[in-house]
């Protein structure tokens, strides 16, 4: 287990404590280096030679008077518990980057513009906020003791600095706690994932089996805790609290899910019509007229996957394939069974004219086998229902007069 060792102190190794004005409140040096109150009054009395800490800005290094305020911002949140037997601070719960009091954007080190700039009174704002905020010294006689001012938007302090060129070598505290940040966020997340949690009030780690929720005080607490300070308040065991809203989370879920699924299953009905279809693999959207099947996987793929995984095995394009499938399925009307069933009483000379209307369709339906395009193929599938709808229509109309002409003739 890791605790962060940019909230420890660079020559005791010992934790900061979140306040100024303490022997182990946080100093910042010109360097970028962290250390308590103690250990930096004690060096800077010593001569260079003496000291425990040597960097390039000798006596300089030590010029700020100010307590780093920024590091006492962030030790500050409900979200570090110090372990005296690892001897620093752990994370207990979630932590968001720090924001920058003027933007409000999160600090980075990726981007330049929001690296973190430390003014004089050990506050600080984002690079990009510095830069519209500075205000140039157009005095010739003080130009070369400071280049530019800015006021501190925490406390309201006037920060001179020399150039606006030159590097903020006073950043690098910020980024080295930025850098472990995600590495004690991942350390977290694996406690929490093999059943462990921070008491809110001793906050000790403890296993959840062992542990409880106070309803009263919305914390949950060791079985010390709360044995010793909430035996009288209303309580339920800390799994039992998290079963139920993990229940009450994949409820929300599902009933999210089932609201959504109506319009979900209609965009994908419009992509089918539009002819875009889902690539099997990659889960990635294509035009069918790209597509190719697998016959050996029975997969949809996109020009892609077949090229890098399938190119061995035998396939056929996906046009190809939806065109045979619309065949197969018109070809299946049985017009035997029509006769049989739709025109029993029909006279021998139309069964021929049927006959011939199943020609007709079946050349219709083989057309389908000569489109390249998926517009193509919608066109003529829906020239081949048409044709199979309005026959049908009509030989029911004719079924009816028939019937009607035949009962007049057993009535007269």
């Amino acid at each position: 287990m890791w605790v962060f060792e940019s909230l420890n102190c660079i020559v005791c190794k010992k934790p900061f404590v979140p306040i100024a004005r303490q022997p182990r409140s946080p100093r910042l040096l010109l360097c970028g280096s962290a250390m308590c109150h103690e250990c930096f009054e004690k060096e800077k009395s010593l001569k260079q030679e003496e000291r425990e800490h040597k960097c390039d800005y000798g006596e300089k290094c030590f010029y700020n008077p100010n307590f780093a305020y920024c590091v006492i911002d962030v030790l500050s949140q409900d979200c570090f518990t110090l372990s005296p037997i690892l001897g620093g601070y752990l994370l207990m719960k979630p932590l968001v980057n720090p924001e920058c009091p003027i933007c409000h954007d999160e600090y980075s080190n990726k981007d330049a513009s929001k690296e973190a700039f430390f003014l004089y009174c050990m506050h600080i704002v984002c690079t990009e906020c510095r830069q519209k905020r500075s205000e140039q010294n157009n005095d010739i006689a003080t130009r070369a003791t400071w280049t530019y001012e800015i006021a501190c938007p925490t406390c309201t302090t006037t920060s001179r600095v020399i150039t606006t060129s030159g590097e903020n070598r006073r950043k690098n505290w910020l980024q080295d706690f930025l850098n472990e940040l995600p590495e004690m966020t991942y350390q977290l997340e694996e406690m929490n994932k093999s059943g462990y949690r921070f008491c809110d009030e001793c906050k000790k780690l403890d296993i959840v089996d062992e542990m409880h929720h106070c309803k009263k005080c919305s914390l949950q607490l060791c079985g010390n805790c709360i044995y010793k300070n909430h035996r009288s308040h209303k309580a339920v065991t800390l799994l039992q609290k998290e079963a139920d809203l993990m229940s009450h989370e994949l409820c929300d879920l599902s009933i999210n899910f089932l609201n959504e699924l109506p319009e979900m299953t209609r965009q994908l009905e419009e992509m089918d019509k539009t002819g875009y279809r889902f690539c099997e693999e990659c889960k990635g959207l294509d035009v069918v007229d790209r597509m190719f099947r697998c016959n050996g996987c029975v997969l949809k793929l996109c020009g892609t996957c077949t090229h890098r995984r399938h190119r061995s095995h035998e396939t056929m394009t996906l046009l190809e394939n939806e065109v045979n499938q619309m065949s197969e399925k018109l070809r299946c009307v049985s017009f035997d069974e029509i006769n049989k069933s739709v025109f029993p009483v029909l006279h021998n000379e139309l069964i021929n004219g049927i006959h011939l209307f199943e020609e007709k369709f079946i050349n219709q339906v083989d057309t389908l086998t000569t489109v390249v395009t998926y517009e193509g193929l919608q066109k003529d599938h829906k020239e081949c229902m048409k044709l199979k709808t309005d026959f049908e229509a009509c030989s029911e109309e004719y079924m009816r007069e028939l019937l009607k002409y035949d009962a007049k003739i057993k009535v007269g």
